[in-house]
């Protein structure tokens, strides 16, 4: 049971294989079954995706269910971050403008001097 758990696409894959052959040589199906089949085939595996990402999401809700019970919020830290490279940002921002502004300075003495 272990292994169907750990590769439910493979094992998907060898049923529907198995139904495929079994229709080919002992029921001599015709294309449209093959059809169907690979149809049916689609529909599972997109079951065992979307089975696979509710598990996901309950594994996601369990665990910040228990950082919240600890009195630990992940998304704080992340929080926390964020605001300091946005603070980080800002002076860096800060010290371009001010670089700039006394660009434009020199450059508009140096603009007088060449009127004058």
């Amino acid at each position: 049971m272990k292994k169907i758990n750990d590769y439910p696409y493979l094992t998907t894959s060898l049923v529907f294989l198995a139904i495929i052959l079994f229709g080919h040589f002992f029921l001599h199906w015709q294309q449209e079954y093959f059809i169907f089949v690979l149809l049916l085939y689609f529909i599972v595996n997109i079951g065992i995706r979307l089975d696979d990402i509710s598990r996901q999401i309950e594994s996601f809700k369990n665990q910040v269910t228990i950082s919240k019970q600890m009195g630990q919020y992940p998304a704080d830290d992340r929080l926390n971050e964020v605001a300091a490279s946005l603070v980080s940002i800002d002076r860096n921002l800060a010290v371009i403008i001010e670089k700039l502004e006394c660009v434009e300075k020199s450059e508009i003495r140096s603009n007088v001097k060449k009127k004058t």
